[in-house]
Protein backbone atom coordinates (compact mmCIF):
# COMPACT_ATOMS: atom_id res chain seq x y z
CA UNK A 1 0.00 0.00 0.00
CA UNK A 2 2.73 2.12 0.40
CA UNK A 3 3.86 1.80 -3.34
CA UNK A 4 0.46 2.75 -4.36
CA UNK A 5 0.34 5.95 -2.06
CA UNK A 6 3.82 6.82 -4.05
CA UNK A 7 2.05 5.78 -7.36
CA UNK A 8 -0.51 8.30 -6.48
CA UNK A 9 0.64 11.20 -5.16
CA UNK A 10 2.95 10.95 -8.48
CA UNK A 11 0.43 10.46 -11.01
CA UNK A 12 -2.58 12.13 -9.57
CA UNK A 13 -3.47 15.80 -9.44
CA UNK A 14 -4.61 15.25 -5.44
CA UNK A 15 -1.77 15.50 -2.86
CA UNK A 16 -3.47 12.85 -0.45
CA UNK A 17 -4.91 9.85 -1.14
CA UNK A 18 -8.98 9.81 -1.52
CA UNK A 19 -10.46 9.29 1.41
CA UNK A 20 -12.83 6.09 1.80
CA UNK A 21 -16.53 5.93 3.45
CA UNK A 22 -17.72 2.87 4.53
CA UNK A 23 -21.37 2.05 6.60
CA UNK A 24 -21.86 2.81 10.03
CA UNK A 25 -22.24 -1.22 10.47
CA UNK A 26 -20.36 -3.11 8.12
CA UNK A 27 -17.51 -5.92 7.77
CA UNK A 28 -14.90 -5.68 10.56
CA UNK A 29 -12.43 -5.76 8.36
CA UNK A 30 -13.17 -3.10 6.05
CA UNK A 31 -11.84 -0.92 8.18
CA UNK A 32 -8.48 -2.87 10.02
CA UNK A 33 -7.62 -3.64 6.31
CA UNK A 34 -7.65 0.45 5.93
CA UNK A 35 -5.86 1.42 9.07
CA UNK A 36 -3.29 -1.11 8.55
CA UNK A 37 -3.05 -0.13 4.65
CA UNK A 38 -2.62 3.61 6.22
CA UNK A 39 -5.79 5.09 4.46
CA UNK A 40 -8.31 7.56 6.17
CA UNK A 41 -11.92 6.41 6.59
CA UNK A 42 -15.01 7.21 7.72
CA UNK A 43 -18.58 5.98 8.45
CA UNK A 44 -21.77 7.06 6.53
CA UNK A 45 -25.33 6.58 7.87
CA UNK A 46 -27.14 2.88 7.03
CA UNK A 47 -28.25 1.11 9.70
CA UNK A 48 -31.03 2.73 12.10
CA UNK A 49 -30.92 0.95 15.45
CA UNK A 50 -34.33 2.08 16.02
CA UNK A 51 -35.82 0.17 12.86
CA UNK A 52 -33.70 -2.13 12.58
CA UNK A 53 -33.55 -0.89 9.05
CA UNK A 54 -31.91 0.78 6.32
CA UNK A 55 -31.35 4.40 7.39
CA UNK A 56 -32.33 5.89 3.93
CA UNK A 57 -33.02 9.49 4.16
CA UNK A 58 -29.92 10.43 6.17
CA UNK A 59 -27.93 7.82 3.20
CA UNK A 60 -29.03 9.81 0.90
CA UNK A 61 -28.93 13.22 2.56
CA UNK A 62 -24.72 11.96 3.50
CA UNK A 63 -24.38 10.92 -0.35
CA UNK A 64 -25.60 14.36 -1.57
CA UNK A 65 -22.48 15.90 0.38
CA UNK A 66 -20.05 13.74 -0.01
CA UNK A 67 -16.61 15.23 -1.37
CA UNK A 68 -15.43 14.13 -4.62
CA UNK A 69 -12.45 12.29 -5.01
CA UNK A 70 -13.90 9.82 -2.49
CA UNK A 71 -14.29 6.44 -2.55
CA UNK A 72 -17.60 4.88 -0.97
CA UNK A 73 -18.13 1.22 -0.78
CA UNK A 74 -21.21 -0.40 -0.97
CA UNK A 75 -21.95 -3.82 0.09
CA UNK A 76 -23.75 -5.28 -3.28
CA UNK A 77 -26.19 -7.44 -1.73
CA UNK A 78 -26.97 -9.19 1.71
CA UNK A 79 -25.50 -6.58 3.66
CA UNK A 80 -23.08 -8.20 6.51
CA UNK A 81 -23.80 -7.86 9.41
CA UNK A 82 -27.37 -6.18 9.35
CA UNK A 83 -28.59 -7.92 6.28
CA UNK A 84 -30.32 -4.62 5.23
CA UNK A 85 -30.42 -3.65 1.50
CA UNK A 86 -31.79 -1.01 -0.38
CA UNK A 87 -34.49 -1.70 -2.74
CA UNK A 88 -34.20 -1.55 -6.45
CA UNK A 89 -35.56 1.69 -6.63
CA UNK A 90 -33.54 2.85 -3.94
CA UNK A 91 -30.25 1.81 -5.66
CA UNK A 92 -31.41 3.62 -8.43
CA UNK A 93 -31.49 6.82 -6.64
CA UNK A 94 -28.09 6.16 -5.33
CA UNK A 95 -26.71 5.73 -8.25
CA UNK A 96 -28.10 9.03 -9.62
CA UNK A 97 -26.45 11.03 -6.68
CA UNK A 98 -23.34 9.33 -6.63
CA UNK A 99 -22.84 9.88 -10.43
CA UNK A 100 -23.31 13.31 -9.83
CA UNK A 101 -21.06 13.56 -7.10
CA UNK A 102 -18.34 12.20 -9.26
CA UNK A 103 -16.91 9.48 -6.81
CA UNK A 104 -15.69 6.32 -7.16
CA UNK A 105 -18.14 2.81 -6.13
CA UNK A 106 -16.19 0.57 -4.49
CA UNK A 107 -18.43 -3.03 -4.26
CA UNK A 108 -18.03 -5.55 -1.81
CA UNK A 109 -20.02 -9.30 -3.09
CA UNK A 110 -19.45 -11.86 -1.06
CA UNK A 111 -23.26 -13.44 -0.79
CA UNK A 112 -24.35 -13.14 -4.58
CA UNK A 113 -27.25 -15.74 -4.59
CA UNK A 114 -27.88 -16.41 -0.78
CA UNK A 115 -29.94 -13.22 -0.82
CA UNK A 116 -32.54 -14.28 -2.84
CA UNK A 117 -31.55 -16.95 -4.70
CA UNK A 118 -31.44 -15.44 -7.83
CA UNK A 119 -27.77 -14.41 -9.63
CA UNK A 120 -29.14 -12.09 -11.66
CA UNK A 121 -31.31 -10.45 -8.70
CA UNK A 122 -28.85 -10.46 -6.22
CA UNK A 123 -26.49 -8.56 -8.93
CA UNK A 124 -28.72 -5.57 -9.61
CA UNK A 125 -26.77 -3.22 -7.70
CA UNK A 126 -23.40 -3.45 -9.62
CA UNK A 127 -25.22 -4.01 -13.04
CA UNK A 128 -27.36 -1.34 -12.60
CA UNK A 129 -24.24 1.24 -11.28
CA UNK A 130 -22.14 -0.09 -14.49
CA UNK A 131 -25.05 0.04 -17.17
CA UNK A 132 -27.78 2.46 -16.22
CA UNK A 133 -26.06 4.29 -13.64
CA UNK A 134 -23.84 5.86 -15.73
CA UNK A 135 -20.86 5.90 -12.74
CA UNK A 136 -17.28 6.03 -14.27
CA UNK A 137 -15.37 4.68 -11.85
CA UNK A 138 -16.30 1.63 -10.53
CA UNK A 139 -14.69 -1.40 -8.63
CA UNK A 140 -15.95 -4.71 -7.50
CA UNK A 141 -14.29 -7.23 -5.02
CA UNK A 142 -16.13 -9.99 -5.52
CA UNK A 143 -15.57 -13.36 -3.06
CA UNK A 144 -16.85 -17.05 -4.20
CA UNK A 145 -15.97 -18.43 -0.58
CA UNK A 146 -19.58 -18.80 0.61
CA UNK A 147 -21.61 -19.25 -2.54
CA UNK A 148 -19.72 -21.58 -3.61
CA UNK A 149 -18.63 -23.05 -0.50
CA UNK A 150 -14.92 -22.63 -0.66
CA UNK A 151 -14.21 -20.66 2.56
CA UNK A 152 -10.95 -22.47 3.28
CA UNK A 153 -9.63 -21.28 0.02
CA UNK A 154 -10.48 -17.96 -0.10
CA UNK A 155 -11.19 -17.58 -3.66
CA UNK A 156 -12.54 -14.43 -5.68
CA UNK A 157 -11.93 -11.81 -8.28
CA UNK A 158 -11.00 -7.95 -8.42
CA UNK A 159 -12.52 -6.19 -11.24
CA UNK A 160 -12.02 -2.63 -12.07
CA UNK A 161 -13.91 -0.77 -14.64
CA UNK A 162 -12.40 0.99 -16.88
CA UNK A 163 -13.44 4.13 -19.24
CA UNK A 164 -10.69 3.58 -22.21
CA UNK A 165 -7.85 1.06 -23.65
CA UNK A 166 -5.24 3.48 -22.19
CA UNK A 167 -6.86 3.55 -18.11
CA UNK A 168 -7.37 -0.44 -18.78
CA UNK A 169 -3.46 -0.56 -19.63
CA UNK A 170 -2.01 1.55 -16.66
CA UNK A 171 -4.77 -0.34 -14.34
CA UNK A 172 -3.25 -3.57 -15.25
CA UNK A 173 0.29 -2.71 -14.54
CA UNK A 174 -0.35 -1.12 -11.33
CA UNK A 175 -3.06 -4.19 -10.75
CA UNK A 176 0.37 -6.75 -11.90
CA UNK A 177 2.91 -4.85 -9.64
CA UNK A 178 1.10 -4.73 -6.82
CA UNK A 179 -0.26 -9.03 -6.96
CA UNK A 180 3.59 -9.32 -8.19
CA UNK A 181 4.98 -7.50 -4.73
CA UNK A 182 2.56 -9.20 -2.67
CA UNK A 183 1.86 -12.74 -3.43
CA UNK A 184 3.70 -13.19 -6.74
CA UNK A 185 1.19 -16.01 -8.01
CA UNK A 186 -1.58 -17.29 -5.77
CA UNK A 187 -2.58 -21.19 -5.11
CA UNK A 188 -4.94 -22.27 -8.03
CA UNK A 189 -6.27 -24.88 -6.67
CA UNK A 190 -9.63 -22.95 -5.23
CA UNK A 191 -9.62 -20.96 -8.51
CA UNK A 192 -9.41 -23.70 -10.15
CA UNK A 193 -12.37 -25.20 -8.43
CA UNK A 194 -14.18 -21.92 -9.53
CA UNK A 195 -13.18 -21.75 -12.54
CA UNK A 196 -14.46 -25.44 -13.40
CA UNK A 197 -17.66 -24.61 -11.58
CA UNK A 198 -18.20 -21.28 -14.00
CA UNK A 199 -17.48 -22.48 -17.47
CA UNK A 200 -18.42 -26.22 -17.42
CA UNK A 201 -22.41 -25.97 -18.58
CA UNK A 202 -24.09 -28.57 -16.77
CA UNK A 203 -22.43 -27.71 -13.27
CA UNK A 204 -23.21 -23.98 -13.56
CA UNK A 205 -26.50 -24.89 -14.03
CA UNK A 206 -26.63 -27.33 -11.33
CA UNK A 207 -24.90 -24.65 -9.02
CA UNK A 208 -26.70 -21.52 -10.12
CA UNK A 209 -30.67 -23.69 -10.05
CA UNK A 210 -30.22 -26.10 -7.60
CA UNK A 211 -27.78 -25.63 -5.53
CA UNK A 212 -27.73 -22.24 -4.11
CA UNK A 213 -31.92 -22.02 -4.39
CA UNK A 214 -31.64 -24.70 -1.68
CA UNK A 215 -28.91 -22.79 0.21
CA UNK A 216 -31.15 -19.50 0.19
CA UNK A 217 -34.21 -21.26 0.75
CA UNK A 218 -33.46 -23.07 3.85
CA UNK A 219 -32.04 -19.67 5.40
CA UNK A 220 -35.17 -17.65 4.31
CA UNK A 221 -37.16 -20.37 6.24
CA UNK A 222 -35.26 -20.21 9.06
CA UNK A 223 -35.71 -16.75 9.29
CA UNK A 224 -39.61 -17.52 9.15
CA UNK A 225 -39.31 -20.18 11.65
CA UNK A 226 -37.49 -17.99 14.29
CA UNK A 227 -39.82 -15.08 13.70
CA UNK A 228 -42.47 -17.38 14.20
CA UNK A 229 -41.16 -19.02 17.48
CA UNK A 230 -40.71 -15.84 18.69
CA UNK A 231 -44.04 -13.79 18.05
CA UNK A 232 -46.62 -16.66 17.48
CA UNK A 233 -44.89 -19.49 19.97
CA UNK A 234 -43.59 -17.28 22.47
CA UNK A 235 -45.48 -14.21 22.40
CA UNK A 236 -43.03 -11.75 22.66
CA UNK A 237 -43.22 -8.70 23.84
CA UNK A 238 -41.07 -7.14 20.56
CA UNK A 239 -41.87 -7.22 17.06
CA UNK A 240 -39.24 -9.28 15.41
CA UNK A 241 -40.71 -8.40 11.88
CA UNK A 242 -36.94 -7.42 10.89
CA UNK A 243 -36.38 -10.75 11.30
CA UNK A 244 -37.73 -11.75 8.00
CA UNK A 245 -37.26 -8.11 6.29
CA UNK A 246 -33.25 -8.08 6.64
CA UNK A 247 -31.86 -10.74 3.96
CA UNK A 248 -28.94 -12.90 3.69
CA UNK A 249 -26.88 -15.33 6.00
CA UNK A 250 -27.30 -12.76 8.51
CA UNK A 251 -29.54 -11.31 11.23
CA UNK A 252 -28.66 -7.79 13.15
CA UNK A 253 -30.96 -9.08 16.09
CA UNK A 254 -31.65 -5.40 17.64
CA UNK A 255 -29.78 -7.03 21.06
CA UNK A 256 -27.33 -5.17 23.38
CA UNK A 257 -24.02 -6.21 24.67
CA UNK A 258 -25.84 -7.18 27.94
CA UNK A 259 -28.22 -9.25 26.29
CA UNK A 260 -25.79 -11.21 24.36
CA UNK A 261 -23.02 -11.82 26.90
CA UNK A 262 -26.15 -13.25 28.77
CA UNK A 263 -27.16 -15.64 25.75
CA UNK A 264 -23.62 -16.86 25.89
CA UNK A 265 -23.00 -17.12 29.48
CA UNK A 266 -26.60 -18.66 30.22
CA UNK A 267 -27.75 -20.34 27.38
CA UNK A 268 -24.01 -21.57 25.41
CA UNK A 269 -25.78 -19.42 22.44
CA UNK A 270 -22.65 -17.40 20.31
CA UNK A 271 -23.14 -14.42 18.46
CA UNK A 272 -21.10 -11.24 18.07
CA UNK A 273 -21.86 -8.86 20.42
CA UNK A 274 -23.05 -6.24 18.22
CA UNK A 275 -26.15 -8.99 18.06
CA UNK A 276 -25.22 -10.30 14.34
CA UNK A 277 -26.56 -14.07 14.67
CA UNK A 278 -25.81 -16.22 11.45
CA UNK A 279 -29.03 -17.48 10.21
CA UNK A 280 -27.18 -20.29 8.87
CA UNK A 281 -26.18 -21.81 11.93
CA UNK A 282 -30.10 -22.41 12.57
CA UNK A 283 -31.76 -25.37 11.78
CA UNK A 284 -35.30 -27.39 12.94
CA UNK A 285 -33.69 -28.62 15.80
CA UNK A 286 -32.14 -25.75 17.36
CA UNK A 287 -34.25 -23.07 16.22
CA UNK A 288 -36.60 -23.19 19.07
CA UNK A 289 -34.29 -23.15 21.85
CA UNK A 290 -32.66 -20.39 19.92
CA UNK A 291 -35.89 -18.07 19.68
CA UNK A 292 -36.01 -19.17 23.66
CA UNK A 293 -33.04 -17.97 24.89
CA UNK A 294 -33.79 -14.54 22.97
CA UNK A 295 -37.14 -14.36 24.64
CA UNK A 296 -35.73 -14.92 28.37
CA UNK A 297 -32.93 -12.28 27.56
CA UNK A 298 -35.52 -9.84 26.07
CA UNK A 299 -38.21 -9.69 28.41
Amino acid sequence: FGFIKEQWTKASPYSELPMLYFPNQTWGNHRMIAAHAGLKWESYPYHDPKTNGLDFQNLMTFLKNVPQNSVVLFHAVAHNPTGCDPTQEQWKEIAEVVAKREVAVLFDSAYQGFASGDFARDAFSCRYFRNEGKIKNIMLAQSFAKNMGLYGQRVGVVSVDCNSKDEYEKVMSQVKMIARAMYSNPSTHGGKIAELLLTDAELRKEWIESDIVTMSNRIITMREALRSALENTLKSSRSWKHITDQIGMFCFTGLNEQQCDQLMSEHSIYLTRNGRISIAGLNTKNVNRVAEAINAVTK
